[in-house]
Parts: structure tokens; C-alpha cells; sequence
């Protein structure tokens, strides 16, 4: 049994001896959201949410778990509650471009995109995202600056 496994059957176990352990839900939604379990880790961030809905990590990580599903205005919806309750978190808007991009609204993605690069100015996968996003508007001279810059920040993504 392989530690992601492993975890999720004591977070059960520690939910069994108290179900209001808000953060036991959103580290057991973690857990399967490792393992590709999206729905079940909805379920267990929904259950988070229910128990205390000011936790703007448990609204991003549910969106990304949405996003795995390609269910990308269900994302939206929660990146954008994430990003009321913490606003300071550039992957948070990496991840909405992500699925902005992914509805083919390519300069609203574009824009959370640059603001995730303003919160974050090393963010290397937040310029290669930008440029994809640059690319499908027909700005390949920003597109080509960005995958630049990319790189330049993190080799892999060259």
C-alpha cells in the first residue's frame, strides 16, 4: 500500500473519532486528488467547505479537482472564491487561466495568467501558460517573449 493509500485510511480513521476536523477532510481530499480520485476529493473538500467555508485553499484545491474532470466553470467558480478570500496566491490565478484558457477565453486567461507573473515574477509556468494563451490570440511576438522567459527561468520548460 503506497503512502497516498496509507493516508487516506488513517484520515478516515482520525474522521471516524471527530467528523469536524475541517482540515482532515481537505488533506484526505489532497490524498485522492494524488491518486486521480477526483470525485471523492471533491466530496471530502465539499465537507471541508460545509464545515468551514472562509478556507480559500480548500476552495482552489476543489477547483483544481474540478479542472481534472474538464468540469472548467465549476473550477472557475471556486478559484474565484479562493481568490476573494486570499487574493495573494499566484497559483490560484495560474490555475483559473488554466481553465479560462481551457473554455477558449484566451485574453481573460491571458490576464489571470499576467497577475499570477505580478504576485510571483519567477513564475515560470505562469509565462509559458501566458504564451500558449498569446499564441491562440495571434500575438506570437509575446507569445515567443514569454516561452523566452520561461526558460530562462526554468530549463525544463524550454
Amino acid at each position: 500500500m503506497g503512502d497516498h493509500e496509507q493516508a487516506i485510511k488513517d484520515y478516515g480513521r482520525a474522521i471516524g473519532l471527530d467528523p469536524s476536523l475541517t482540515l482532515i477532510y481537505g488533506n484526505r481530499g489532497a490524498a485522492y486528488q494524488t491518486l486521480g480520485e477526483y470525485q471523492l476529493a471533491i466530496n471530502d473538500f465539499d465537507q471541508a467547505i460545509r464545515l468551514d467555508p472562509d478556507q480559500g485553499s480548500t476552495y482552489a484545491n476543489r477547483g483544481t479537482a474540478y479542472s481534472s474532470l474538464s468540469q472548467y466553470q465549476e473550477a472557475i467558480n471556486d478559484y474565484d472564491r479562493a481568490i476573494a478570500l486570499n487574493p495573494g496566491v499566484a497559483r490560484t490565478y495560474n490555475n483559473r487561466g488554466g481553465a479560462y484558457f481551457n473554455l477558449g477565453e484566451y485574453q481573460r486567461s491571458v490576464d489571470d495568467f499576467g497577475k499570477a507573473i505580478q504576485l510571483e515574477p519567477d513564475y515560470a509556468s505562469a509565462y509559458q501558460n501566458r504564451g500558449l494563451a498569446y499564441v491562440e490570440l495571434g500575438q506570437p511576438n509575446r507569445a515567443e517573449a514569454d516561452q523566452a522567459k520561461a526558460c530562462s527561468l526554468d530549463k525544463q520548460r524550454c
